[in-house]
């Protein structure tokens, strides 16, 4: 969803691992966020919905990122691609954290300081059941979406890892899980936009269920053009 003025105070700290993979028709970009690599990605530390980002719920290991909320804690952690592309597939293995009220997302991004809104795509996974996924396309200068569609899923996202891809061709944008086509649509932004995952607590979703522990992972991430 759009992220407000405030969130423009972001901290930059620490990362995850990048390499180029150019040649070959292979991807472009690949990141396995084993280690913090600041050069391409930025931990985000600023309010957002319900609590805030929060660097220290951020980490990296040898299976990749972790995203963490804590017992009792609204915060949440965000990790943010320096670095944006406009056509081609960008794609993410990840586990979502589960939390009830909680939503774990994996989104292309570029804020628009002038309106205060966003280009954006986004994968948006909300804790608890029923399992779905909230499938979104944001254009800069709206505060409401360009299109929309939720759809269910057959699994639990926070059981296993699942592949969550992006296949962008101009203004054409697929949303594509695990290598089905979950939604498409034409009316995506043409523009570069930078990869970002977060996991958080949304002032729209349930208020009244009380915060729980749950780590969102992400051990994969590719842009290929």
């Amino acid at each position: 969803m759009p992220r407000p003025l405030a969130a423009l105070a972001a901290l930059l700290t620490g990362a995850a691992v990048v390499s180029g993979c150019g040649g070959g028709g292979g991807p472009s970009q690949v990141a396995t966020f084993t280690t913090p690599d600041p050069a391409h990605w930025k931990v985000s530390s600023h309010p957002l919905g319900r609590g805030a980002f929060v660097p220290a719920n951020v980490s990296f290991s040898p299976s990749g990122l972790r995203l963490v909320l804590r017992v009792g804690s609204l915060d949440g952690g965000e990790l943010q691609g320096r670095q944006g592309h406009a056509g081609g597939t960008s794609t993410a293995t990840m586990r979502t954290a589960g939390s009830p009220g909680s939503i774990s997302a994996f989104f292309l991004y570029l804020q628009d300081i002038p309106t205060d809104s966003s280009d954006e795509l986004d994968f948006e996974v909300p804790g608890g059941t029923p399992h779905r996924v909230i499938l979104t396309v944001w254009r800069r200068g709206s505060h409401t979406p360009a299109a929309q569609r939720t759809v269910p899923l057959a699994f639990d996202p926070a059981a296993a890892e699942h592949e969550y891809r992006f296949e962008r061709d101009g203004s054409t944008v697929r949303f594509v899980i695990d290598g089905r086509t979950a939604f498409t649509s034409d009316r995506a932004p043409a523009n570069a936009l930078r990869p970002v995952f977060n996991v958080w607590y949304p002032t729209w979703q349930d208020p009244t269920v009380p915060p729980a522990a749950g780590v969102m992972r992400v051990s994969r991430y590719a842009f290929s053009g």
